[in-house]
């Protein structure tokens, strides 16, 4: 902050410039009556704007006239030009977040402030879960612009670092979100669905805060037939991320509940820095029951939400994405119901202008001809299995054929049909003419019948002794 010496300090410094004659960048110390709230009068400074050399003049002579665009743009070409890079530190105040993506604030400190724009582009370049709030103090990098629409002299934010340790907090949110994110902890495909209708909702919360009344009110007036179960855990200090941990597995260990929230409102990174603990959002993957976030406010961004199977950007609605609303549920049932009855209705139109054209002798005729093909079909299969049947019984009839003249060749009555015949007498079959004397009774077989005989007279051929029958 500037004190009462500022006046003298600009004297001074606009002579300083007279003396010139020409635009330079100059500096005048505190020892010119210009100090700053927080340094010592050595470190003070204070930088000369360049003056255009059409500009200058010698005392006593009066000033150009300047249009107000002329000073406007003098101003921004030597603010921009001098102060490129500066590295601001103050506390945000009047916080002003657009849809565009920019965000507006203040930069102060006790007795001096200055404005201060961050571009959509470079916010979402910051680290994830570094959000600027209110009240909250850090260093800020960018250059000093010159806003000619509002005469207004503005710090161009291109980095934030917050103070009071927040910058190593911020820098092991990034390293353990970096971590989990290499393992797929973050992955799409690992997130379960929500139920359409949950019969029983958990909810991991602290019962001291106003966030179980919140999700509580919201189910009553949305789905007050679904019931609450609450897993109390502190949700700040010490002791925080241990208790959410326990608290979470029991709460998917019961196995009570369709759907588990996790909530508790909005905080500093200090507050909210058990939601980041790396056991907890291990314990979230884990979980078989879908696990919803509902952590801090919109800004706030934690682990927690990375790793959660839904990020709700405030405990109210996470309740709202949640608990389904009984009027929504009756208005889908009415447009499924409408949207089937349209359906069938359709179909059965379809089907009716389908049957139109068909009168009851068109009809006949159809089925008619239908019949006749039919019976036509019956009358070609059978013909082509009668043919079948007739082509494998003579293929049977050949093989036996074959099989009978092959048996033929050794049928033991062969030899009876090309006039031999078979001698017996009372010891078995006769092979020789020796064996039989005069006066044996003896059977000869022959291919038709046979006979009884007496031998009245034995011979021998010249060839060979044989019995013969023959002569009874």
């Amino acid at each position: 902050m500037f004190k009462d010496t500022h006046k003298t300090g600009c004297t001074q410094t606009a002579h300083l410039l007279h003396q010139t004659g020409k635009a330079r960048l100059g500096q005048v110390s505190a020892q010119a009556g210009i100090s700053a709230n927080g340094l010592t009068a050595s470190r003070s400074r204070m930088y000369l704007v360049p003056v255009n050399a059409h500009l200058q003049h010698n005392p006593g002579e009066t000033p150009p006239v300047l249009t107000v665009g002329q000073l406007c743009a003098l101003i921004k070409t030597s603010l921009e030009e001098m102060f490129s890079t500066v590295l601001v530190s103050g506390e945000v105040s009047n916080l002003r977040e657009y849809d565009s993506g920019h965000t507006y604030f203040t930069i102060k400190e006790q007795k001096a402030s200055i404005s201060a724009v961050l571009f959509a582009g470079v916010r979402r370049a910051l680290p994830a879960g570094l959000r600027l709030k209110d009240g909250m103090k850090a260093v800020f990098s960018g250059r000093v612009s010159f806003y000619s629409d509002r005469g207004q002299c503005q710090i161009v934010v291109s980095g934030v670092t917050p103070e009071d340790g927040e910058g190593d907090l911020y820098r092991r949110f990034e390293e353990l979100k970096h971590k989990l994110g290499e393992e797929g902890l973050f992955s799409e495909s690992l997130k379960k669905p929500l139920p359409w209708y949950p019969r029983r909702v958990a909810v991991v919360t602290s019962t001291g805060g106003s966030v179980l009344h919140d999700i509580i009110e919201t189910s009553a007036g949305r789905a007050p037939g679904i019931d609450i179960i609450v897993y109390p855990s502190a949700v700040q200090g010490e002791n925080a991320a241990a208790e959410l941990v326990q608290a979470l597995r029991q709460a998917d260990r019961d196995g009570l509940c369709d759907v588990i929230i996790i909530a508790r409102g909005g905080g500093s990174i200090e507050d909210l820095w058990p939601f980041n603990d790396e056991q907890l959002a291990r314990t979230i993957a884990a979980c078989r029951t879908p696990v919803v976030s509902g952590v801090g406010h919109e800004p706030d961004v934690t682990i927690c939400d990375f790793v959660a199977d839904l990020r709700a950007p405030t405990p109210s609605t996470a309740a709202l994405r949640v608990f389904p609303e009984r009027q929504a549920l009756a208005d889908s049932l009415a447009s499924y119901r409408r949207r089937l009855d349209e359906t069938a209705t359709r179909r059965l139109r379809r089907a009716r202008e389908r049957l139109e054209p068909y009168t009851a002798a068109s009809l006949m005729r159809v089925l008619r001809s239908r019949i006749e093909y039919l019976t036509q079909k019956t009358d070609s299969l059978t013909g082509t299995i009668r043919q079948r049947i007739l082509l494998r019984i003579s293929e049977a009839r050949g093989r036996l054929g074959v099989l009978a003249a092959g048996l033929g060749k050794h049928d033991p009555g062969l030899p009876f049909k090309k006039g031999y015949a078979l001698v017996r007498d009372k010891n078995g079959p006769v092979s020789s003419a020796s064996r039989l004397a005069v006066g044996n009774g003896i059977q000869v077989s022959f291919a038709d019948g046979t006979i009884d005989a007496t031998v009245v007279k034995t011979a021998e051929t010249p060839r060979q002794s044989r019995t013969t029958g023959g002569d009874s």
